[in-house]
């Protein structure tokens, strides 16, 4: 599911805050305190790193090992504050990138059936 930047800036925050209280003493389970739940489908949501696609200023950039909250019912990602402001200096910075990939790409109107 792709969203704009301002809701996923705002889930950031929202997820920030939910975050505050959870305690991760125990940092190889990864495991909260609290469970939390999607917003969308109100599945499980837990901690994992995972390629996010990052759309910013008219172009894509995919980022390896992004630390997200991905609900396991839905697959619907949430971003902490701090590691989307990251992204953003990430994606500002794609010049300097290294490594690219590259995909085959169909148009749907064109695509023959």
């Amino acid at each position: 599911m792709i969203h704009g930047a301002k809701s996923w800036w705002l889930r950031g925050r929202f997820w920030q805050r939910e975050i505050a209280t959870m305690n991760f003493s125990n940092r190889k389970s990864r495991t909260a305190t609290r469970a939390q739940t999607c917003e969308f489908c109100n599945g499980k949501v837990d901690l994992r790193r995972s390629r996010v696609p990052f759309h910013f200023k008219g172009t894509t950039i995919y980022v390896d090992n992004v630390p997200t909250w991905s609900c396991k019912k839905c697959g619907e990602r949430y971003f902490d504050a701090p590691v989307y402001k990251r992204l953003e200096e990430i994606a500002r910075q794609s010049q300097t990138i290294r490594a690219a990939i590259t995909f085959s790409l169909a148009d749907y109107a064109e695509a023959v059936a």
